[in-house]
């Protein structure tokens, strides 16, 4: 099974990843979540988008 890595991060009007200093950028790996840390990061990536913004669920891996 591949480890992947989810990545919720918020974008600016432009399209543009807001600086992780300036934003809640969160990191969710399979192997920090008995191998399917998809859930946890899409529950993390729907929380931020009910806050407002624009935000982007990436998957690396």
């Amino acid at each position: 099974m591949a480890n992947n890595l989810y990545i919720v991060q918020e974008y600016d009007d432009n399209g543009m990843a807001f600086d992780e200093s300036l934003s809640d950028t969160e990191y969710f790996d399979d192997a920090d979540f008995g191998g399917d840390a998809e859930p946890a990061a899409l529950a993390a990536w729907e929380a931020a988008t009910a806050r407002g913004g624009a935000w982007k669920l990436l998957k690396v891996g």
